[in-house]
């Protein structure tokens, strides 16, 4: 089903903030495809009552590609800023990342510049309601009503399975310029 998207500028420094966030969560995804669950929550099969924490979880293969495809498209980012075209589950992968952001930095003991962050969430908030009520509208109400379930519990399975704790820096290879690799901390 394809959805009624909005255009959405995000500048150089909100795509800072974002970064952490969405590295943690493609590779949280990326683990999930390898069937390796590395930060899956701690009382998994160990006290199923505690680890019921998040009852209705599912993977779901639409919202996981969507998630990969939005990580991507934002992830490779040179201009000062860009515009994209999102729907309104893709506008709530983008504030999820921002909060996954916010709790690696003060997990890092270094929070993210409260001012910004709080202007990006605002920003993500007024297009994703702008983008629900579009998407509402040309869907319906309860065909709108099944995307969002499927996005809460696909959320649910990634919180679980996912990024549950804390962890260690998300580390990424690149080349300085006499070509010998550095590894690059990204929390």
């Amino acid at each position: 089903m394809s959805l009624p998207t909005s255009r959405i500028t995000i500048t150089k420094p909100e795509h800072e903030l974002l970064k952490s966030g969405f590295a943690l969560m493609l590779n949280g995804l990326q683990n999930a495809k390898a069937g390796v669950f590395p930060y899956r929550h701690a009382f998994d099969r160990i006290d199923l009552a505690a680890s019921a924490l998040y009852a209705n979880q599912v993977c779901d293969a639409d919202m996981a590609a969507c998630t990969l495809r939005v990580g991507t498209e934002l992830w490779a980012f040179t201009e000062p800023r860009r515009k994209v075209r999102l729907h309104v589950f893709e506008l709530s992968i983008v504030a999820v990342a921002l909060r996954v952001s916010a709790k690696i930095a003060r997990q890092a003991g270094k929070p993210l510049p409260t001012v910004a962050y709080d202007a990006l969430s605002r920003k993500l908030e007024t297009y994703r309601k702008r983008a629900q009520r579009r998407a509402v509208t040309e869907t319906g109400e309860s065909g709108y009503a099944t995307l969002k379930q499927n996005w809460t519990n696909h959320l649910a399975w990634m919180r679980y399975n996912s990024s549950r704790f804390t962890h260690p820096g998300v580390q990424a290879m690149s080349l300085n310029a006499s070509g010998v690799n550095n590894a690059l901390v990204l929390s």
